[in-house]
């Protein structure tokens, strides 16, 4: 049997995290994530999603647990700086998005563990993160019930007043206004800046928005809190769990508020809370997980359950479809050799980031974040390897005056005098802020398109 896909599925009170196949009833790895996981960040056809998957164990802490290991414990750990209630991965694996329970998201670059911005998001905590298709959005909500797009391109350019305030200050691309309670759930189509968004809430209701002009195009009633959301494959169907065990099914193509269809357009199998939707690859497929301890495959077109997995027994409140599967989970024993870590892993622990965000908090006006470039392309020691060769500028007066250059590699580590990369340092200074400024003006060009198609679809109709 081919295994095209997997599940991932978590239960917060009995702290444990399951893999297994849909055709399956056992599972194939048990993580021992611990009570109270708020998040799972599995990143998708990354290099390293089909060997490890990042979680926010309690009681602050970031873990990334290995699929290659069988004991099911954690390859690497760190203190984040709050409680994350909600996280992304982009599918390269290279950046993370967190929300916490403060308001503020994080973005960290795993690459390096850097933090590259710490902003205030909401008023209140930050339940649910997504990205979109193409990556530029990141859509965030709260539970003050906004929901708020920002582009990843203003996130990672930095310019001289995000210098003042250490990059705490950033400008919502849109903002999405009309949900009464807490957000439960965000989902993203395709189609880039005319994409359509799925958002859902305690008020009852599910609203369908247009990125692009931050327009609402529907709102669909129910008559119990909405939990969380997905949408389908083909984006024809929206799919909205409730608080009465029931998933509701609609037509995207609503265009006024409506209430929700008859009973035949409702799953029925679950007795409890519905706590999360995925969609499969093949689009035929919707998995479910519920506080009466299952997690269940539905065929779409019949609302049939296929499969039910009652493994965790406790409440499941988190479930990801892996694909690609992760094929190392499907074998007999553990991978041999040693170390699992490979060099494009999630570097953890994030100690550059926690540094950053401490310093800021307790001394704000006397030391300033350590920066490092990362060369391109590492040179080659004499065995064949990779160096692991960078550059660190210690920052460490208040007025930021260079103190000292340190080169280091695998071989040996030297310091030297700033004067001699002056001009260097003035180069790579004036490249980066004629980035920064390429970044601002494609921002202002997308949104002048956008404006400027918007006029030309009311003139036109």
């Amino acid at each position: 049997m081919e295994h095209d896909f997997a599940i991932l599925s978590c239960s917060r009170n009995s702290g444990a995290t399951h893999v297994w196949h849909p055709y399956e009833s056992t599972a194939r790895r048990v993580f021992q994530t611990g009570q109270g996981c708020w998040a799972l960040a599995p990143a998708q056809h990354s290099g390293w999603s089909t060997r490890a998957f990042l979680a926010c164990i309690a009681p602050h802490n970031l873990a990334a647990f290995s699929y290659l290991k069988s004991s099911g414990n954690a390859v690497q750990q760190c203190a984040m700086p709050e409680v994350m209630q909600s996280m992304c991965v982009t599918m390269d694996g290279r950046f993370l998005y967190a929300g916490g329970e403060s308001g503020r998201v994080y973005a960290w670059e795993l690459t390096t563990g850097m933090l590259l911005r710490c902003w205030t998001a909401h008023l209140s905590a930050v339940r649910s993160l997504t990205l979109s298709d193409d990556e530029h959005v990141l859509f965030s909500g709260g539970e003050d019930g906004m929901v708020t797009a920002w582009l990843t391109v203003a996130l990672c350019a930095i310019s001289q007043a995000d210098k003042r305030d250490n990059g705490s200050t950033v400008a919502p691309f849109r903002k999405f206004d009309g949900h009464g309670k807490v957000i439960t759930g965000i989902s993203c189509g395709f189609g880039g800046p005319c994409a359509r968004i799925l958002t859902c809430s305690e008020d009852r209701t599910a609203r369908i928005w247009h990125l692009g002009s931050g327009w609402l195009l529907a709102t669909v009633l129910f008559s119990a809190d909405a939990t969380c959301c997905c949408l389908g494959t083909s984006e024809r169907d929206g799919f909205v769990g409730l608080s009465d065990g029931r998933i509701a099914s609609f037509v995207m193509s609503l265009t006024s508020t409506s209430a929700a269809a008859d009973s035949s357009a409702f799953f029925v199998g679950h007795n409890k809370r519905v706590n999360a939707l995925d969609i499969a690859p093949d689009g035929r497929h919707l998995i479910s997980a519920s506080d009466d301890g299952s997690v269940r495959i539905w065929d779409i077109f019949s609302r049939i359950t296929m499969i039910t997995y009652v493994r965790h027994g406790s409440p499941v409140h988190l479930v990801y479809v892996l694909s690609p599967c992760p094929q190392v989970v499907f074998e007999d024993k553990e991978s041999s050799g040693g170390s699992t870590r490979l060099p494009n892993d999630p570097e953890l622990p994030l100690c550059r980031s926690l540094s950053r965000i401490q310093a800021r908090t307790e001394d704000e006006a006397q030391y300033n974040p350590s920066v490092m470039v990362s060369e391109a392309a590492p040179p080659m020691a004499a065995d064949g390897r990779e160096r692991a060769t960078y550059v660190t500028m210690g920052f460490g007066r208040k007025d930021g005056a260079l103190s000292a250059i340190r080169v280091s590699d695998a071989d040996q580590t030297t310091t030297t005098s700033p004067n001699q990369y002056t001009e260097e340092l003035r180069r790579l200074r004036q490249e980066n802020q004629q980035l920064q400024e390429a970044g601002h003006n494609l921002c202002q060009l997308l949104s002048e398109f956008v404006s400027t198609s918007e006029a030309r679809s009311v003139d036109s109709g």
